[in-house]
């Protein structure tokens, strides 16, 4: 039978390993067939992109939000299992809204790909890791 420690580091591996996927995928996305080298020398600031810039940060907000209000559902008193599926499904709905806005850029706005750049950084800047899942459990979020 698993330990709880060995249970979580298994969950995290997997945890991780879901994470590097959607951001390389991405990231690959982006590359390849947003052409993104090419888009970000030819940036030019104008009054529209500001209006387009509302979707990373709408995206970030309301990622950060659902994360939140799902963690909020976690019960002091559930088991480790428990406790690391929904902190696993508050992650996995944090990522595919940041996903979602990504994709938005890359498959209705191409010309301004470049403010998808942000999303995936702070994407790739939420990567999942035992301190982080043990300091939200401390400040008893979980």
């Amino acid at each position: 039978m698993k330990t709880a420690n060995q249970e979580i580091r298994s969950n995290f591996k997997t945890l991780k390993i879901i994470h590097l996927a959607l951001c390389a995928g991405v990231l690959m996305a982006y590359i390849f067939a947003g052409d993104l080298l090419r888009k970000l020398s030819n940036i030019a600031m104008g009054a529209e992109q500001f209006t387009y810039a509302v979707i990373p940060i709408a995206a970030g907000v309301l990622s950060h939000f659902m994360y939140k209000k799902l963690l909020e559902n976690i019960d002091p008193g559930q088991s480790t299992a428990e406790k690391l599926a929904l902190y696993q499904r508050a992650n996995l709905v944090r990522w595919a809204i940041l996903e979602a806005a990504a994709f938005i850029f890359l498959m209705v706005l191409p010309d301004y790909l470049f403010l998808g750049v942000p999303i995936i950084l702070y994407m790739a800047s939420l990567m999942p890791n035992e301190e982080k899942y043990n300091a939200e459990i401390s400040k008893g979020t979980l």
